[in-house]
């Protein structure tokens, strides 16, 4: 398999920038089905999406070189990552940043990391404390805001998407300058919707997901209820998490995210 690109994306494309777990899928899935229905580019699915709204990588299954309308200059071109690049001008590639309240995002990449991908064998717990656990989020939206927090790149937020899918949409749309059609955009938002991706991800699979299909922990499409991860945490995991956010996120990566109904 072909290595991770961390070149630039090409000048023009959209970028949906986010950390890992944060509700890409969803978004990408939504601004797939809305440009094929636009452009007349067929069904979508879990990996027919791909070829209308890919990595800006090298994966030879979900990365640009499965982008499949460069012959078609109508249909706008937007990429999906979690890579940051310099030089970055919103203005040669609009940008929309996607974020999630961090309990939620942070027990989704464990369940991606031990589950989907096997990567690690360690309880919860001790990934909240690890290197890629808590301390990555917190780094990740300190740097997010420093360098994506001006006033040409949208923000939107998994919880947004959530309670006014519509309004949340539309500013997504607007970055990227397509147009808004509002019977297309309600198709598209129906489309996504997570009982109906979680159907297709039980018929289909998902690319790259290599979790046992009877593991309910191990899908992509795992839990979509804002909040339901604290659950699964212990006193003294939530205790943790909160401490590490009180003393090391930023006031302004603090600031922004609660603005967007992230709950820290």
């Amino acid at each position: 398999m072909a290595g991770k690109s961390l070149l630039p994306p090409p000048p023009g494309a959209g970028i949906i920038a986010s950390f890992i777990k944060s509700g890409r899928t969803w978004l990408r899935f939504m601004l797939a089905q809305y440009l094929a229905d636009r452009h007349g580019l067929g069904p979508v699915d879990l990996h027919s999406l791909f070829a209308i709204v890919p990595n800006n990588d090298d994966d030879p299954v979900r990365g640009r070189a499965v982008y499949a309308h460069a012959d078609r200059p109508d249909v706008p071109r937007v990429l999906c990552e979690h890579q940051f690049w310099s030089p970055f001008d919103p203005a040669v590639n609009p940008t929309v940043v996607m974020v999630r309240q961090p309990v939620d995002t942070i027990v989704s990449a464990y369940f991606m990391e031990t589950r989907q991908t096997g990567r690690l064998d360690v309880p919860l717990g001790d990934y909240l404390r690890t290197k890629r656990g808590i301390a990555r989020w917190i780094s990740y939206h300190n740097l997010l805001v420093a360098q994506r927090g001006g006033p040409d790149v949208t923000w939107v937020s998994y919880e947004q998407l959530t309670h006014d899918p519509e309004a949340t949409f539309a500013r997504v749309l607007d970055r990227f300058g397509i147009r808004r059609e509002p019977a297309a955009m309600a198709r598209a938002i129906a489309a996504a919707q997570f009982d109906r991706m979680a159907a297709l991800e039980n018929e289909q699979g998902f690319p790259g997901n290599s979790a046992d299909p009877a593991d309910p922990q191990g899908r992509r499409m795992r839990e979509g209820r804002i909040g339901a991860s604290a659950a699964l945490l212990s006193d003294d995991d939530r205790d943790f998490v909160a401490r590490k956010l009180n003393e090391t996120l930023d006031i302004a990566a603090r600031e922004r995210l609660a603005s967007l109904g992230c709950n820290l």
